[in-house]
């Protein structure tokens, strides 16, 4: 744009607008950030969190996703109902990456949450309340999943199913959700972050995570996962491609 004087980078220029614009009396426009993809060959683990959530002398055990990407912390009505979480009713209008969202009737309350093994208690000053968080399907039996990658092995990893998240905590509470520790490993693994909540894994988990060198985890996993459905494990009697179908199904999202 010529003639422009601001301060950012000219591809800026006619790029279309990005974040929620500005709406009229009660009207509260807000970014939700959060975007699930489908592969074959991988999937994403999102940062899941165990928590308490707690409203007066309501205490409620669910699960969080902490989303740096959200400009707001987010309960679902269910979790809401449980908790009798009381609030100021208000219209809010959700925008998503493809979307500039609907207005809901919402309301907005506080909270506060601590870990599932800590008595230290975090203030959520502002929570919305919407039907239901939609979160892409997830299930990791971490404390068996660990044992395939060594920077995750002695880490304090829960088992987190993303049907029982009722919280989404998002960059208004970027205190609490940060990274206070990081593990890394090879390209195309799970890496751990530690927050506030205790470690959450993060990033690629591959369908066909496990190689040859590795087949005595590969027992000590798969043994977990059929064992869940009354069949136990015994050694290996079927061909190569069973076995790969064995893993790529057990790595699969539920």
């Amino acid at each position: 744009v010529d003639g422009c004087k601001k301060r950012h980078h000219s591809l800026l220029h006619d790029a279309p607008k990005l974040h929620p614009s500005r709406y009229g009396k009660n009207k509260h426009g807000k970014h939700v950030g959060t975007v699930s993809i489908d592969s074959s060959k991988y999937t994403v683990a999102l940062q899941i969190v165990p928590l308490r959530a707690k409203f007066n002398n309501q205490v409620i055990d669910t699960f969080a996703l902490l989303d740096p990407g959200s400009q707001i912390s987010i309960i679902d009505q269910k979790l809401a109902d449980q908790l009798n979480l009381k609030g100021k009713p208000t219209a809010l209008k959700i925008g998503t990456i493809n979307s500039s969202g609907e207005t809901i009737s919402s309301l907005c309350g506080s909270i506060n949450v601590f870990p599932t093994r800590s008595s230290e208690s975090f203030t959520i000053p502002e929570v919305w309340v919407i039907p239901k968080l939609n979160i892409s399907p997830q299930r990791f039996d971490w404390p068996k999943l660990k044992v395939n990658w060594s920077h995750l092995r002695d880490l304090d990893l829960p088992s987190i199913d993303s049907d029982k998240v009722g919280i989404l905590l998002g960059a208004d509470v970027f205190h609490l959700i940060r990274q206070l520790d990081y593990r890394f490993g090879p390209s195309g693994s799970p890496s751990a972050v530690l927050t506030n909540f205790g470690w959450a894994c993060t990033s690629h988990v591959p369908l066909y995570p496990l190689c040859d060198s590795e087949s005595k985890d590969v027992k000590l996993t798969l043994k977990g996962t059929l064992d869940r459905h009354g069949s136990g494990f015994s050694p290996p009697s079927h061909t190569l491609d069973d076995t790969h179908e064995l893993v790529a199904s057990f790595w699969r999202t539920e």
